[in-house]
């Protein structure tokens, strides 16, 4: 059952972008209606329920897609597999949900947030039982971005037509928690054509379990160095900076997502090679993939970096401005976030490091942490963004060390600097725009059009192999249709 990588890196970045675009259409909308007061009741309610989703998917997922990957074809393991790690999932599940229900009424900070707290909640079984990594596994990319997208366009309709005032933020944590799990309720039917929906006694658990914990590990370390910030200033400062902060912080992690799609859908394939033993073939297409995130994150960083102000005001008007300062530190964890990804989760998990995974991630969450402490009382939310810089440089220089011994990378300078030489031309588009344009929304369309076709034209005339086999494979596909 093989599907075209490109195909899926093309499914999953229109499913990125998606991503990017819907919320686009609504945080300007919700932020205001909202304001940073009530937004920030909602993002730290989801912060809390952030960490017990994770204890109740307890890393079966990135397991189930590489293990899953490579018997995809045998149906009788493939069956048993699925039917083993999802009983391991309920179980976790029915853990998680204990746990939480005696955080909330044993805290008085998190049990006055308790009703935003419960309907988040909801989200949990659904994502558990939606067995989404059944998907992932069989790459069937066409039906998770057409289920998306319907759903999240549901989604923002919803907000328009019943989200109105200030005190309609439980409205709009319903409508969230809907979108969120719709798509894994309808998986309970659609994952049926691939495997059944089955529980078992014999979850095989000497062999299943302890890399899952161990991949829990990793993804624990992760979500506390993402989610940790937004706990944190929710501890220290008031709601309205913890709105602030998280309008900052979703715009780097939609654009971070938007790049790691290319990562996410290259998964299921290095897995294959591994698991085929193609050992060129995955040397190959991985550094194939090095060389396109590199082409990607440049332009994106320096967009970040000179109009985060534009891109602030646009999104949530002018009281979320402030945030702008911490946006510009984030964009440059940008850079380090999107190479330590590809070597966490597109080596490391398919080459079943995750030992290294867990080490890597544990001790820079630790950094975070303490950094955190230090930083968020003193500087609050640039001090939060620069502790996500540092850890991202951490985890980068950590990773790549651990990896080089199993994986080579070709160094492409004529890649990298063609790649240089651009992002500098873009560099000077965004200060002669920033310099000659004075509204903020022009500004930054106009720098958008003008950096976009001055980037493709450099490379094109330095002769990027990487971009210029792009553009001439999407023509010959036009010409040929």
């Amino acid at each position: 059952m093989k599907k075209s990588i490109k195909l899926n890196g093309i499914l999953n970045v229109i499913k990125k972008c998606c991503n990017i675009i819907l919320p686009l259409l609504v945080f300007p909308y919700i932020s205001r209606v909202l304001g940073p007061d009530n937004y920030g009741k909602f993002s730290f309610s989801n912060s809390i329920i952030s960490y017990f989703m994770l204890t109740a998917l307890l890393g079966i997922e990135t397991y189930a897609v590489r293990e899953g990957a490579r018997i995809r074809n045998d149906k009788h393991r493939i069956d048993k597999f699925v039917s083993e790690v999802f009983s391991i999932n309920i179980m976790s599940l029915i853990i998680s949900y204990i746990f939480l229900l005696f955080f909330i009424f044993t805290n008085q900070k998190i049990y006055s947030y308790k009703e935003l707290i419960l309907i988040l909640s909801i989200m949990i079984p659904c994502t558990v039982l939606g067995r989404d990594y059944i998907n992932i596994i069989f790459e069937d990319y066409l039906y998770i971005t057409i289920r998306y997208i319907v759903i999240q366009i549901m989604g923002v309709l919803a907000i328009y037509l019943l989200v109105k005032k200030q005190e309609d933020y439980l409205i709009y944590t319903y409508i969230y928690m809907l979108t969120n799990s719709l798509g894994y309720l309808i998986n309970l039917v659609y994952t049926r054509r691939f495997c059944p929906f089955k529980l078992t006694i014999h979850m095989n658990l000497k062999r299943h379990l302890l890399p899952i914990l161990i991949l829990f590990g990793g993804q624990l370390a992760v979500t506390i160095y993402i989610q940790s910030d937004i706990t944190m200033l929710g501890f220290f400062y008031s709601d309205k900076e913890v709105g602030v902060y998280t309008i900052t912080s979703k715009i780097y992690m939609l654009v971070k997502g938007i790049i790691n799609a290319l990562t996410t859908v290259a998964i299921p394939r290095i897995s294959y090679y591994l698991g085929e033993n193609q050992i060129e073939k995955y040397r190959e297409f991985s550094n194939k993939l090095i060389k396109y995130l590199f082409l990607f994150v440049v332009p994106l960083v320096i967009g970040l970096l000179f109009f985060s102000e534009n891109i602030l005001q646009i999104i949530g008007g002018r009281q979320y401005i402030s945030g702008a300062n911490t946006l510009k530190v984030l964009s440059l964890a940008l850079f380090c976030a999107v190479f330590s990804g590809f070597f966490c989760n597109g080596l490391m998990v398919p080459n079943r490091k995750e030992k290294d995974f867990l080490v890597i991630t544990t001790l820079s969450a630790c950094v975070n942490i303490v950094l955190n402490l230090f930083f968020i009382p003193q500087i609050g939310t640039i001090g939060a963004a620069v502790t996500t810089l540092i850890s991202e440089v951490i985890v980068l220089f950590m990773s790549f060390y651990t990896m080089k011994q199993y994986f080579k990378i070709e160094w492409d300078f004529k890649h990298i600097i063609s790649v240089i030489l651009a992002g500098i031309t873009v560099i000077i588009v965004c200060i002669l725009c920033k310099f000659l344009i004075k509204d903020a929304i022009i500004q930054l369309i106009i720098a958008m059009i003008i950096s976009a076709l001055v980037y493709c034209g450099i490379l094109i005339i330095l002769k990027n192999n990487i971009l210029v086999n792009l553009i001439n494979e999407v023509l010959k596909k036009k010409l040929n249709n």
